[in-house]
């Protein structure tokens, strides 16, 4: 992780250029509820200085025999960044087959047919992953054992740092280094919004909240 820790020491005196405690609720992610089949139902909005997002109970996709169900807000407040630090809060609050989600470099809005952006999963079962999504087919970055950090109690808060920088990412859950990697075909896929979703695998409705959205801009930061 030698990669990563001179960047957190560098942010580590200046402000962030976007940040979100979500107890404003007209910071722009919005509220409401979707109704689009697997790809987007559910409740979505602020409660209690948090943000949350709820999936509806999973349905089946055929031909594919798994059910699923994701939801994911409707506002994308934050700037196109391309060389950042992100923190963020996560908690499941119920639901227990399921994902929470940050995706970064978005580019494409919900357009699947265009969409591209690099996710980070959090699963119900401890599994932490770096994904690259081009066109909806998910491909693992390379180098990645798929990190374990099991939660000690379902509805503890993860602490969440991504830092991307070129092509080259690294990923902290709760003080812990997790992943290391980078995106050997990075294609131009350099900048993009960042947004949180969820997805559901079991038959109640899945509920995620976020907190304390922080991110630093890194063009204008001096890296040793």
């Amino acid at each position: 992780m030698d990669f990563a820790q001179p960047i957190l020491s560098a942010i580590a005196s200046k402000p962030p250029v976007y940040q979100d405690d979500f107890g404003n609720p007209d910071s722009g992610w919005g509220s409401g509820r979707h109704i689009d089949g697997w790809f987007r139902s559910g409740e979505y909005g602020y409660q209690n200085g948090e943000y949350f997002i709820v999936a509806d109970p999973a349905i089946a996709q055929p031909p594919n025999p798994d059910k699923i169900t994701c939801n994911a807000i409707n506002g994308i407040p934050t700037p196109n960044l391309s060389d950042f630090v992100l923190e963020i809060e996560g908690r499941f609050v119920s639901g227990a087959n399921g994902i929470w989600q940050i995706h970064f470099r978005r580019q494409g809005g919900f357009d699947t047919k265009n969409v591209f952006n690099y996710s980070l999963f959090r699963k119900t079962g401890g599994d932490v992953s770096l994904l690259r999504n081009e066109k909806s087919n998910m491909t693992d970055l390379p180098g990645q054992s798929h990190a374990q950090l099991p939660l000690a109690h379902f509805t503890d808060t993860d602490f969440l740092q991504i830092i991307a920088r070129g092509s080259q990412f690294a990923v902290l859950l709760n003080g812990v280094p997790l992943i290391f990697t980078n995106d050997p075909h990075p294609d131009g896929h350099d900048s993009g919004k960042v947004f949180m979703q969820i997805c559901n695998g079991g038959d109640e409705p899945m509920r995620v909240q976020f907190d304390n959205l922080k991110i630093w801009d890194l063009s204008n930061i001096p890296i040793p």
